[in-house]
């Protein structure tokens, strides 16, 4: 096949359409954003919206469907946000409290060595004086973002509603951009990509949930004080494979250190149940009907997406690492499987 067979006027006007569109893309992120988390959260909820579809019109399934979510967010996930950033502004003022108590407790000679010259207490308030600032002022800005993108969450909510009511005028739409030798195919891609997607996001969450709940309930049933707190904390953390479990026990362990060490045992112990039950039992679950994602992969793709997007970087990463895994699957992994049998 010779190379002058690509230079036509239809695949030149196809790149240079491309190459504008990128750029225009470029120029309104935060809409595209937008419009992608939109399209997450509407595979996510369309097998929901599909099996509703058999009782009542697609439009009321929808429509009851994203009621029942915006009510979640702002009776359950706000509140406890709020109360969680509460709870952790109140820890960090009492953090020299924590760190003498640390320090006493790392005085304790096991087998004849000890923590005590090692974590010197003064040094230790620096430290934790310097990163509270740091993130007390990202927790301020990341609340003000919140605060101030209402309209975006609207508009999120009302185009999630209209493309799982539309979902399939709006898959012919998008297929009617492809020649015909390749509309099959691109249907199939956007099947299992929405599929897919959807899935693991729900998985994921299914997972966070309960981690959350678990640890949340388990340390209220030992009277931890801030049993709430560490379980949302907890349950936010889970999106950031092996590094967010850790963060969330070191924050358990500092802040049961006056119980004592019997105590913080016993927390020690909650948190190892519930990493056993989810990675041995509930991940390999639910993750198997879908797809389950690499830590490593995970971990990189969110230091990008916070890297270049901040916020909304963290938050659609490991989707976005998902939607480039099945692509690569489709377009590039099952091709080459094909030409080898």
């Amino acid at each position: 096949m010779q190379i002058n067979e690509y230079f036509t006027f239809k695949n030149i006007a196809f790149t240079v359409m491309l190459c504008i569109f990128i750029y225009f893309l470029s120029k309104i992120t935060d809409i595209a954003l937008m419009i992608f988390a939109s399209f997450v959260l509407a595979s996510t909820l369309l097998p929901l919206v599909n099996k509703l579809e058999k009782k009542m019109p697609r439009g009321v399934a929808s429509g009851l469907i994203m009621v029942a979510l915006i009510l979640g967010i702002f009776l359950v996930f706000i509140p406890l946000t709020v109360f969680t950033l509460e709870q952790f502004a109140l820890l960090i003022k009492n953090a020299p409290h924590y760190i003498e108590l640390l320090h006493k407790a790392a005085s304790v000679k096991i087998f004849g060595y000890s923590l005590a010259g090692v974590l010197e207490p003064i040094h230790l308030t620096d430290v934790l004086n310097s990163v509270s600032s740091k993130v007390l002022e990202k927790t301020i800005s990341a609340t003000g973002v919140v605060a101030s993108s209402a309209t975006g969450m609207l508009a999120i909510a009302l185009m999630t509603f209209y493309i799982c009511v539309d979902y399939e005028s709006l898959k012919k739409g998008f297929v009617k951009l492809f020649p015909q030798e390749l509309k099959e195919k691109a249907r199939g891609i956007i099947d299992s990509v929405t599929q897919k997607v959807g899935g693991y996001v729900f998985a994921q969450l299914v997972s966070m949930i309960f981690v959350g709940v678990f640890l949340g309930f388990g340390l209220l049933l030992m009277g931890h004080k801030h049993a709430l707190m560490l379980g949302f904390i907890a349950f936010a953390l889970d999106l950031i494979p092996v590094v967010g479990p850790a963060l969330a026990i070191i924050l358990a362990i500092v802040t049961s250190v006056s119980s004592g060490i019997p105590y913080c045992i016993g927390v020690l112990v909650i948190f190892g149940i519930s990493q056993v039950l989810e990675n041995q039992f509930l991940r390999p679950l639910i993750f198997s009907k879908f797809m389950d994602i690499n830590p490593l992969l995970v971990i990189v793709s969110l230091l990008v997406g916070a890297k270049f997007l901040g916020l909304w970087g963290v938050i659609l990463a490991p989707v976005v690492a998902s939607v480039f895994i099945v692509l690569i699957d489709e377009l590039y992994i099952k091709a080459i499987n094909q030409e080898e049998k």
